[in-house]
């Protein structure tokens, strides 16, 4: 476990990826970011938008419940400070974490 710093960023910084040779180094990667995206929203197109943004909001919708009835009660790996918590409730290492939880969660619950 490693404490994460939190994001700072500096006039420095900001100044170094303004600069030309920060953007000669990153071409690639916002070429390959916005291939994706261009496959992305064919692969939308294809299955239906509709159908995917209806399927984005159920998503969304199960995420908010499991967020409200299991983020109290689970366990990661590391603590918020980088401490290696060993009685965590992750099935491997930081996957399937609260798993036991949304296990539990039942029919009921996700009716409207």
């Amino acid at each position: 476990c490693f404490y994460i710093v939190p994001k700072r960023v500096t006039p420095g910084m900001t100044e170094w990826m303004a600069s030309e040779e920060w953007q000669s180094r990153v071409d690639g990667d916002y070429l390959l970011y916005h291939a994706a995206n261009q496959s992305l929203d064919r692969t939308i197109d294809w299955l239906g938008r509709k159908n995917v943004e209806q399927q984005l909001r159920l998503f969304q919708w199960l995420q908010q419940i499991a967020m409200a009835n299991c983020t109290a009660t689970t366990v990661f790996p590391c603590s918020a400070d980088g401490n290696v918590q060993r009685h965590h409730s992750c099935l491997w290492w930081d996957l399937g974490c609260g798993y036991s939880c949304l296990n539990n969660i039942r029919a009921y619950q996700l009716q409207d």
